[in-house]
């Protein structure tokens, strides 16, 4: 009797230690599915957040505008010099090299190099503006304009005096304002002009004027331009479609300029004329 009780227990016994190993195993299986539910629930929020941020933080062509706008319009002062090439018309770029200073002062060359024609120095010191051609020895006066956009238009050396969208650096330090004038836009593939990745922003304007403009990731600045313009010609030729490309070389914000900086004097010898003419033409 006695030995057949032990029997007894010990099975029990048994059952039992088996009855706890399942439920110490279901128990740490149950554990494990919660941690692996809660790491996926993680992981998922965190792929949404990240998803989120990029579609927040993705550039638009109303952003990258905004960007260019806001860089531009806050300087008070800019130094730039550019490339400048109007295809198929001049294959030679005309170098430009401006110190521009608000509301009206300038001091800039034109130079167009490998073939022989004259470069140009045009300074404005907000009352005067005088245009010196070194090679003529001629130098123009005439009253300075009275804003930075009617002074840019007078020295730039390609485009319409009133329209600077050849070259939207200098358009939107001079207080250009696109958004009222666009009919649409659109983002391509980012490039590098120099050692500068931009945003490349597509313009049509409500004139049907078509637009490029490359626009520095981490600046801001418009560091080159395209557009394509229609020359009309004496009849019956057709018109001829030309593309006038700007491309900034370098951009410095808020230079500080030197006193004489907007001041000119022609030097001995130079003939003060009321135009600009060829020596041949006089």
């Amino acid at each position: 009797m006695s030995r057949s009780n032990d029997i007894a227990e010990s099975a029990e016994h048994s059952a039992g230690g088996e009855r706890g190993g399942k439920g110490s195993h279901t128990a740490g299986w149950r554990k494990g599915v919660r941690i692996f539910v809660l790491f996926a629930a993680v992981a998922s929020l965190i792929g949404i957040a990240v998803i989120l941020f990029l579609m927040l933080t993705r550039p638009t062509p109303e952003g990258v505008l905004n960007m260019a706008l806001n860089a531009h319009s806050a300087m008070n002062a800019m130094h730039m010099k550019a490339q400048v090439s109007v295809e198929p018309l001049i294959k030679v770029p005309i170098e430009i090299t401006a110190d521009l200073e608000r509301p009206n002062k300038l001091r800039g060359t034109i130079a167009i190099k490998g073939i022989s024609a004259p470069s140009m120095l045009v300074v404005s010191d907000g009352k005067r503006m005088w245009t010196f051609v070194e090679q003529w020895k001629q130098c123009q006066v005439e009253p300075a304009p009275k804003d930075m956009a009617a002074t840019w238009g007078a020295f730039k050396p390609v485009g319409a005096k009133g329209d600077h969208r050849e070259n939207m650096a200098a358009a939107l330090f001079c207080g250009f304002e696109p958004k009222g004038t666009i009919r649409e836009t659109g983002l391509l593939k980012t490039e590098n002009i120099g050692p500068h990745k931009c945003h490349v922003l597509r313009i049509v304007y409500t004139d049907g004027l078509e637009q490029l403009m490359h626009v520095g990731v981490r600046d801001g600045f418009v560091w080159q331009t395209s557009v394509k313009r229609r020359l009309p010609m004496p009849s019956p030729l057709p018109p001829i479609e030309i593309t006038i490309t700007s491309k900034c070389v370098s951009i410095v914000p808020n230079p500080k300029f030197g006193e004489g900086e907007f001041t000119f004097t022609p030097p001995k010898g130079t003939k003060m004329v009321e135009s600009l003419t060829p020596p041949e033409q006089d």
